[in-house]
């Protein structure tokens, strides 16, 4: 049923595939374009399908949200967000996962998802598997990072392309495969927004909050800190 969902959707896109964006406003930061979430889509392209605005979750109501049939606003803002993506510098990923290749990043995903949870990775539970995506986005930043100094904003983006990145790589249960994973840059900070189309919502967290708030130890607390204090991380109102 969602695959047919989606067919029916894909022809209204070819409207959203132009700029002016309907979902994102982009703005230029010294000389890079950053892109922002609207509050609300432009009203002069809007519908009566798109009057439920997406909405921004805690963290812990990320995880705990039920599967459900995608919605035209989550699509919609995943299809602008890809089509940002594949037009901004693609050379944005050059080095950052070092020696490790998407099929030894599987290899490692699979073996962390039977140890952890002795579950097979594409069989995991929504809360198990970003749970597990996490933890193995900080072990290839740890790894890739050992003689690294560079300052919080850097190292914040190169973080958050990596989150992108892994996500993309994983085999996913169909509990999770709504699920998209983004960059998302701001002035002095980049932060992942986790995006789910079915459930019309989105979260924003930082994969290494300890950084980010001084602390000495990772704790899922610090990820359900940053998803509240980044509530409007880059919307444009």
């Amino acid at each position: 049923m969602k695959k047919i969902f989606f067919l029916f959707l894909f022809v209204p896109f070819v409207a959203f595939t132009q700029e002016p964006y309907d979902y994102l406003a982009i703005v230029t930061d010294h000389g890079q374009e950053l892109a922002r979430i609207k509050s609300k889509p432009d009203t002069y392209k809007a519908n009566f399908l798109e009057r439920n605005l997406i909405k921004t979750v805690s963290y812990q109501q990320f995880l705990e949200a039920e599967p459900s049939i995608t919605r035209p606003e989550g699509y919609f803002l995943v299809m602008e967000l890809e089509n940002f993506r594949q037009s901004s510098d693609t050379t944005r990923y050059f080095g950052l996962l070092g020696k490790e290749d998407k099929e030894s990043i599987v290899k490692l995903a699979n073996d962390l998802s039977c140890c952890l949870f002795n579950e097979e990775l594409s069989s995991l539970k929504r809360d198990k598997f970003i749970m597990l995506w996490i933890s193995l986005s900080r072990m290839i930043v740890k790894n890739n990072n050992q003689d690294k100094k560079i300052d919080w904003k850097k190292q914040s983006e190169e973080i958050a392309l990596i989150g992108e990145l892994v996500w993309s790589f994983l085999p996913k249960s169909w509990e999770v495969e709504d699920i998209r994973v983004f960059s998302l840059r701001d002035y002095n900070i980049s932060a992942n927004l986790l995006i789910d189309a079915g459930g019309n919502i989105m979260t924003k967290i930082i994969l290494f909050p300890e950084l980010q708030y001084e602390r000495k130890n990772f704790s899922y607390n610090l990820v359900e800190k940053s998803s509240k204090d980044l509530k409007h991380f880059g919307i444009s109102k």
